[in-house]
């Protein structure tokens, strides 16, 4: 398992093809507003102030060393990135489940009655109060590591709310622990080609505006699962 990050942006199918990657997901958002270090090495840091309307978007953070063990996903604050020891730290948000705990329910507080459309759209509300595609990263018990990936923004697939989502993985996978990376446009899944697999993109990344596989947006940060003979 690696953390890749490419300050240019570039697709995940280049990405995963020149990394060898038995699977692949897009990672978090803007480098302003995140944390992403990879090897011991910081490459992004974020540089807004605690009242800007995006600064919500790191409040959680994927961990592990470069040994691949370790492996959490937590709560975290501007000090605990910069001073956590792990080599490899990937930040997102919202948290969806913290220790069993689904707090991904209640990340937009009560908005009954509102009409979140009229919010600005980096709002942290309505930014994960209404359906869009989603990308997340869970842990379960066992540290099994799950890369997940909902489609959206088409007649075929509606999409999630960060609630909705938080429910979907209670119901299908129980996980210990999850975070939200960035999804909307974003969001694509890659998985290399075997008996079992269709090789490529098997999501519907939604750029191109059509139901297919062809819609990648070019992004910054994504993690990789490595090719092995014995990956699950």
């Amino acid at each position: 398992m690696q953390l890749v990050y490419e300050e240019h942006g570039d697709s995940l199918s280049s990405v995963a093809e020149r990394n060898n990657a038995a699977a692949a997901i897009n990672g978090t958002y803007e480098a302003e507003a995140s944390f992403i270090k990879i090897g011991g090495r910081l490459l992004a840091q974020n540089r807004l102030d605690s009242t800007h309307i995006r600064y919500w978007k790191h409040e959680g953070a994927f961990l592990f060393d470069d040994d691949n063990k370790n492996i959490d996903i937590r709560f975290a604050s501007d000090s605990t990135f910069l001073s956590h020891p792990a080599a490899n730290i990937l930040s997102g948000a919202p948290m969806l489940i913290d220790n069993n705990d689904p707090v991904g329910l209640n990340f937009t507080g009560n908005v009954e009655g509102m009409d979140l459309n009229k919010l600005d759209y980096e709002d942290f509300r309505r930014h994960q109060g209404v359906r869009h595609p989603r990308t997340a990263v869970a842990l379960t018990e066992h540290k099994k590591l799950l890369l997940i990936t909902v489609d959206g923004r088409s007649t075929q697939a509606a999409g999630m709310s960060a609630n909705e989502l938080t429910r979907f993985l209670l119901t299908y996978f129980c996980p210990q622990s999850a975070l939200n990376l960035d999804g909307g446009g974003s969001t694509t899944m890659w998985i290399a080609s075997s008996e079992q697999r269709v090789g490529g993109v098997v999501n519907h990344p939604t750029d191109n505006k059509k139901f297919d596989h062809a819609g990648q947006r070019r992004v910054t940060s994504f993690i990789v699962i490595k090719s092995s003979e014995n990956h699950e």
